[in-house]
């Protein structure tokens, strides 16, 4: 068994297979990177080739690196009970600190220092899901039971709502660097679908993605937005017309 969480510019793909920690390169060789305990993974990697890696030393107590070209003899430890979402070009890392307590913290770490980036108002904790070029972070803040929920974005100073489709609950999950976010929020029926929103548009609101589909989309059914890129194609999640099995799809906007 395997999963794959990430994919630079070169199409060298990073996630976990089994027990190893896994590579594989854009030639479709499989490298395994050599760690061994159960959950460890390679959770992020940059255009340089730079990993971030979770080590699961037992079933409570784990920690995230920063490893240079993927080289486990090149570890620069995050801390215990971090796990690493996503790194950018300059090698900053969105991550969320557990720190032992199960209260999560989204946090940004930057040449060697962490920075907590905090909650929304009337939430108990928050969790990183990505950032961009600019350091502008994405993720969702929380009630303590992990129920309540609504995505927020981080522009470097303070938080942001991205708020929902007209229900109460929302997730951010992957932000680009011209700052658009995509995630998943409740319409006014309580159903989760994708979103859209321009962080730096004046007066912008969430968008719901599976309103805005030409004849392609005809018959599917999306529930979710993962990721984003610079040209503005959205990874997906859904299920195709007459199919009732999950599958992934890219939304490429027309101009």
């Amino acid at each position: 068994e395997g999963d794959a969480y990430s994919i630079n510019a070169s199409g060298v793909v990073v996630g976990g297979a089994d027990l190893n920690s896994a590579l594989w390169t854009s030639a479709g060789e499989f490298v395994d990177l050599g760690l061994r305990a159960a959950g460890d993974y390679v959770s992020a990697i940059n255009d340089k080739g730079n990993c971030v890696i979770l080590n699961a030393a037992d079933a409570d107590t784990f920690q995230s690196y920063l490893v240079p070209a993927c080289d486990l003899s090149k570890l620069i430890a995050l801390g215990y009970y971090a796990v690493g979402a996503a790194i950018n070009a300059n090698d900053q890392i969105a991550l969320t600190d557990e720190a032992g307590s199960g209260k999560h913290r989204a946090s940004l770490y930057t040449d060697g220092t962490i920075t907590e980036l905090g909650m929304l108002a009337g939430y108990a904790q928050s969790d990183a899901s990505d950032l961009n070029d600019r350091g502008h972070v994405v993720g969702t803040s929380a009630d303590a039971a992990q129920d309540l929920r609504e995505g927020f974005f981080w522009n470097g100073r303070k938080l942001r709502k991205v708020g929902t489709l007209g229900g109460v609950r929302s997730e951010a999950m992957g932000v680009n660097n011209l700052d658009v976010v995509v995630g998943s929020a409740q319409t006014r029926k309580g159903k989760w679908h994708p979103f859209v929103r321009d962080m730096r548009a004046a007066d912008s609101r969430a968008q719901d993605l599976a309103k805005m589909l030409d004849a392609s989309g005809t018959g599917w059914s999306l529930d979710r937005a993962l990721s984003i890129n610079k040209s503005g194609q959205i990874l997906v999640r859904g299920t195709a017309p007459g199919d009732s099995t999950p599958r992934s799809a890219i939304l490429t906007p027309q101009y």
